[in-house]
């Protein structure tokens, strides 16, 4: 088993069905059954791979014989090939290659009949499917170049959030809406200043470095003599509650706990290899052939007294140029897509910049001249006179009847503070008769906060209008997902 985390622990959307079946009263037993679970996730969250860990002690708990430990596996997948031995030789051989022998380069054969790499995507492999990447991974990115950023939220605002457009003219890549863009952002230079210079690094002396400043690798921790728990390091650090330690950077550790330790070549191997950002795409093919376009808030917070700011929103948003190049590469989410049918209903959910991967799937309803099918927005952000983001593109789409209704929740016009959340359940009995109808149901944006809150706004709207009790209110929910009826792309 090869099991993500997101949020505060939870499995992703797609192992959901799974994890309710393998908690029901009745779950089979799993006494003949051996297996191994490879835990995936980012260490500099709090809930570092909490689902895996779950999935692990569930699957024992239900009789199941492990073949080898839980491993976790942190972001650049380097236990991944020691799990990939470990458990193979404990199953033995023919279970390790699923019995057609295929190897896949990294020293490992075929997990279930799945190549290694289509398990760790969540796709299904076709080998008639033309990659629709062209070739362009993390590792191999295209160079786009930046062609528009422009804000989206007026000066005023509590919020900058910004529309880019990204020219890919020439790759081949054949994005659909749902897909993500990945980015490989560079970091700030004046904040790697401020770092080589806390490190006590010389001036001028060369270095190999592919590294990030944001994220605390355990070879830096280790090399600090500082360790886990992230809590306990923010609290000696001074950031007591900062993001459950998440919060603390490579320039706090190297201020507070050792200036000037290391070299500039012990710092570089010590740090991770700068992550790529997905950013959910925001155009249609059919709207805009040879671009993305991408909807990002720049992300600036303070802590211990320090500005701070998003690795790679800022990077788009404030210090590339107008044309400079930017390595970029296709994700597709097949987990997130519009349905075949042009007609069929669709509800979408998504405050903020949540609202991305919606103007796609307008964009592309009105590109195959889907007008007049039934298609409702939920969108929120805090004020309308400066957050309203794409106001005049969905009042046009409401005039042509691309969209045929839009419910808007701007938290912070009135005393008491409004969220989609509540115009889900102000409208609960016409979103119940939508979803009776067969509409498709899309949530997009934060996972932390709004997603759950919407989810359990959902289950109520289904408990009251359904005339069902809260258990039943989420089996229904449950079967729309299988259904493929209820997805959602949060983060």
């Amino acid at each position: 088993m090869i099991a993500s985390t997101y949020g505060d622990g939870e499995p992703p959307d797609t192992a959901e069905p799974l994890w309710a079946e393998l908690n029901r009263a009745d779950a089979p037993r799993f006494d003949a059954v051996s297996f191994a679970v490879l835990a995936l996730g980012d260490s500099s969250y709090p809930h570092f791979c909490a689902f895996g860990h779950a999935l692990d002690e569930r699957l024992a708990a239900l009789g199941g014989t492990r073949l080898c430990a839980c491993t976790d596996c942190d972001v650049d997948l380097e236990s991944f090939a020691g799990w990939q031995e470990r458990w193979p030789a404990a199953a033995g051989a023919d279970q390790a290659t699923g019995g057609n022998g295929h190897g896949n380069g990294n020293g490992g054969g075929i997990v279930s009949g799945f190549s290694v790499a289509a398990v760790l995507s969540g796709a299904e492999p076709d080998d008639a499917e033309p990659d629709p990447g062209a070739g362009y991974d993390a590792a191999h990115p295209f160079p786009a170049s930046l062609r528009e950023s422009r804000a989206l939220t007026a000066a005023d605002s509590v919020k900058d959030i910004r529309h880019l457009v990204v020219d890919i003219g020439g790759s081949q890549i054949a994005y659909r809406p749902g897909d993500a863009l990945g980015v490989l952002p560079c970091n700030a230079p004046a904040l790697v200043d401020e770092v080589l210079a806390a490190a006590g690094c010389a001036a001028g002396e060369p270095v190999d470095c592919g590294g990030s400043v944001r994220p605390l690798r355990e070879a830096l921790l280790r090399r600090l003599d500082l360790t886990r728990p992230r809590a306990a390091l923010a609290e000696r650090l001074g950031m007591p509650g900062e993001r459950a330690g998440g919060g603390v950077d490579v320039l706090d550790l190297l201020r507070a706990a050792a200036p000037g330790a290391l070299s500039a070549q012990e710092l570089a191997a010590a740090l991770a290899p700068l992550r790529p950002r997905l950013y959910s795409i925001a155009s249609s093919p059919l709207a805009a052939a040879d671009e993305v376009h991408l909807t990002i808030a720049m992300v600036h917070w303070v802590a211990a007294g320090r500005a701070r700011d998003g690795v790679c929103s800022t990077y788009l948003g404030l210090r590339a140029a107008t044309g400079e190049e930017v390595p970029v590469y296709l994700h597709p989410n097949r987990n997130f897509r519009l349905p075949e049918d042009d007609q069929a209903p669709i509800v979408m959910i998504g405050p903020g910049t949540g609202i991305a991967p919606f103007r796609a799937f307008l964009q592309e309803r009105q590109g195959r001249g889907a007008a007049g099918a039934r298609s409702w927005l939920l969108f929120g952000n805090p004020h309308r006179a400066t957050d309203f983001l794409y106001r005049d593109e969905l009042e046009a789409w409401l005039r042509d009847g691309t969209l045929g209704r839009l419910t808007t929740a701007f938290s912070r016009d009135q005393a008491h503070k409004v969220y989609v959340q509540h115009r889900i359940a102000e409208h609960g009995a016409e979103l119940f008769r939508w979803l009776q109808e067969g509409a498709h149901l899309y949530v997009c944006g934060d996972a932390e906060r709004m997603a759950p809150d919407v989810d359990a706004a959902l289950r109520q709207v289904i408990a009251d209008h359904g005339g069902c009790s809260a258990d039943d209110a989420a089996d229904y929910l449950l079967g729309l997902k299988r259904a493929r009826r209820y997805q959602r792309d949060v983060y």
